[in-house]
């Protein structure tokens, strides 16, 4: 009888608001995984999800993995017990992957305003939101920069390097990418043998690798051209800036996806489509440091001052892929 009194008294204090508001609980609750920095308190996730909830009468869930690199591994761990309905975070390096471990719901959105510079990487089951060339970054006064990747492997940058390990993170595997590109197999193991010696560490994800250069521990981060807009508009520092190779420079492109066994396929679809809006994607420039795929959003911001890379052609993913194993373990060797 007790039980039954605090039962009635707990269930009456619930549906008047005082606890829990009955509206709240009836709302259907859309989950989405992203990676740390989307979801970390200075990233954008808090501010998007409260103009989407303003609009589905629905709540989102946040589940955070990490490093973007570990996103497949965080879904294949949450899967028995919770039902993903949105991934926010897969790069294009790791669609493939993506694919192997799950099935896709696809996402064609109709849309004539993309970038002329993400049109190229659009995909039919994955929506890219973000997008930025990859470098390294350094301070003035501090280092001559290096002109050619060959430079990389000079003594003047003995221990001065931070990387990120291409098993966990997405940077790190963008960087093993590169010099697939610049050298090939063959010639990439060359290159290692000098270049190792100038790594400072291999991090496990791009938050580590980037602090320890932001503590001045390294001289130069591998990172994205972007990172120079946090420096130069938050910190108030121009001293930061990037190295430009004549060789070129790899693209990161993030994407979004909707699993194929999502519970709430409809809210998560439109939850995509919310990331495209123009105040999202000005809110994600502004808080993940990213370019925006939608053109015409960037016009007029400090964006536009960032030195212009020769970057990568978009080539197929399916070569680098298959070679994927081969080059993870000859980038372990290199380093013993």
């Amino acid at each position: 009888m007790t039980l039954l009194v605090f039962g009635a008294v707990f269930a009456r204090w619930t549906i008047l608001g005082r606890e829990i508001p009955r509206d709240k609980i009836l709302l259907p609750q859309l989950v989405v995984l992203a990676y740390d920095s989307f979801t970390a308190p200075l990233g954008p996730a808090a501010a998007l999800i409260k103009a989407f909830e303003a609009e589905c009468h629905c709540q989102v869930q946040v589940i955070a993995s990490g490093d973007s690199g570990m996103l497949l591994e965080k879904m294949r761990l949450t899967k028995p017990s919770v039902k993903i309905d949105v991934v926010i975070g897969v790069d294009q390096l790791s669609l493939g992957a993506a694919r192997s471990v799950q099935e896709w719901r696809p996402l064609n959105f109709s849309k004539s305003n993309w970038d002329a510079q993400i049109k190229p990487w659009l995909e039919p089951d994955f929506i890219p939101f973000d997008w930025a060339p990859l470098t390294f970054i350094y301070r003035q006064n501090e280092i001559e920069p290096p002109v050619k990747v060959a430079d990389l492997t000079e003594p003047r940058f003995a221990g001065m390097i931070a990387l990120q390990d291409p098993r966990t993170s997405s940077p790190g595997l963008q960087f093993l990418f590169a010099l697939q590109n610049w050298f090939g197999h063959g010639q990439m193991n060359a290159f290692m043998k000098k270049f190792k010696t100038n790594i400072h560490s291999v991090s496990p994800s791009w938050s580590t690798a980037y602090g320890l250069f932001q503590r001045q521990q390294a001289k130069m981060a591998f990172s994205y051209l972007t990172s120079l807009v946090y420096h130069w508009t938050v910190e108030k520092n121009p001293s930061y800036q990037a190295v430009s190779f004549s060789e070129g420079h790899p693209v990161q492109v993030e994407y979004v996806g909707v699993p194929a066994d999502c519970k709430h396929c409809e809210l998560a679809e439109s939850f995509v489509a919310h990331l495209l809006k123009t105040d999202s994607q000005k809110l994600i420039m502004e808080k993940n440091f990213m370019l925006p795929v939608v053109k015409d959003v960037r016009q007029g911001t400090v964006y536009e001052e960032l030195p212009k890379l020769r970057l990568f052609e978009p080539t197929p993913r399916e070569k680098f892929e298959a070679a994927r194993p081969g080059l993870i373990e000859s980038w372990q060797k290199s380093l013993q």
